[in-house]
């Protein structure tokens, strides 16, 4: 018991070779790393699935068709110059 415990001390100070790119955070085993799995790498990988696609579509269409109503109604155009 005694040596689980030391064992795991020692592999908590370890320096932490292995660093996912996504949210920085250090592994010792390279293992560890490949299991990990945090919310930006998981969005990066499914970035391609058809839902995930379908999804963003959807947004695009909605974005656009309200960015036009509310130009409509504010009565500029929706772009300031100081993005041209």
């Amino acid at each position: 018991m005694v040596d689980i415990i030391k064992t795991a001390a020692n592999n908590y100070k370890a320096p932490k070779k292995h660093i996912c790119k996504y949210c920085d955070r250090g592994f010792v085993k390279e293992s560890t790393l490949l299991a990990h799995m945090c919310e930006s790498k998981r969005r990066w990988e499914q970035k391609d699935d058809p839902h995930v696609r379908l999804g963003q579509q959807a947004y695009i269409i909605f974005f656009k068709q309200t960015l036009i109503k509310s130009s409509l109604y504010s009565g500029n155009s929706g772009i300031s110059k100081a993005n041209s």
